[in-house]
């Protein structure tokens, strides 16, 4: 029923098990008892089903951490939108692991920690540090080799990356793993051109589907995906309780 969630575990420095419904019926009961025997130390729960029908698990101590919205699109052709001045932008894409992506290692660090800052695990308060080590790692995993492909935005004034995009895939699914631009580049459709890159990268691999997960209160990255012809497929809540 449980089973260990490697990726939190590591960067949280805990023993994280993770339990997944599909269909919103939870035994709290049997989760607490496999939490103790195989010594857990948080458990996260992801459920589909509204707030107030997961009101059990308040109940048993489970505190709310987070939603996701999960949305997909077979569509690798988007109209184009509103364009934008991208003409001091440049980009370049990169099968990790690879000497000139780590070129910007510092660069996508930087920009890791400030997806981090929206993500569910600066919200953590009884982990208030985790977010940093988390979007630290996640970063360092990408670049020896977990992405598959990663596309970066280079600003051609100064060389630095102020976006970037990571794709994995997964059988016949491109998932788009982590996005990320610089607030001062904000607004200039940077993050509209990945993903449109992405979707080139799709149809080019004979790909069936695109998958991207984001926080359900980041509006404006679903307004992206929106505009690409994504729409929305899912929603999950979060919920976590220590032990």
């Amino acid at each position: 029923m449980l089973a260990i969630d490697e990726f939190d575990s590591v960067n949280i420095g805990l023993k994280v098990g993770k339990f997944i419904s599909k269909s919103g019926d939870i035994d709290v009961e049997k989760i607490d008892a496999e939490s103790k025997e195989n010594r857990f130390d948080i458990v996260t729960v992801i459920s589909q089903g509204t707030r107030l029908n997961l009101k059990h698990l308040y109940e048993a101590g489970f505190k709310f951490l987070g939603s996701k919205a999960i949305y997909v699109t077979k569509e690798f052709n988007p109209k184009e939108g509103k364009q934008c001045d991208l003409s001091n932008i440049f980009f370049s894409s990169f099968t990790p692991p690879n000497d000139q992506l780590n070129d910007y290692k510092e660069d996508l660090h930087r920009l890791g920690q400030i997806v981090g800052e929206k993500s569910r695990y600066f919200f953590d308060t009884d982990h208030p540090e985790a977010w940093k080590t988390v979007y630290h790692t996640w970063i360092d995993n990408l670049l020896n080799g977990r992405s598959d492909n990663m596309i970066l935005a280079i600003d051609a004034a100064t060389g630095c990356a102020v976006g970037f995009i990571s794709l994995i895939e997964k059988e016949d699914t491109l998932l788009i793993d982590l996005v990320a631009v610089d607030p001062n580049h904000a607004n200039h459709g940077i993050g509209s051109a990945l993903t449109r890159q992405a979707l080139q990268i799709a149809h080019e691999k004979n790909m069936k589907k695109v998958e991207v997960v984001t926080e359900s209160d980041n509006i404006p990255a679903q307004r992206v995906y929106q505009k690409a012809g994504f729409i929305i497929n899912d929603s999950v809540n979060i919920f976590y309780k220590k032990y």
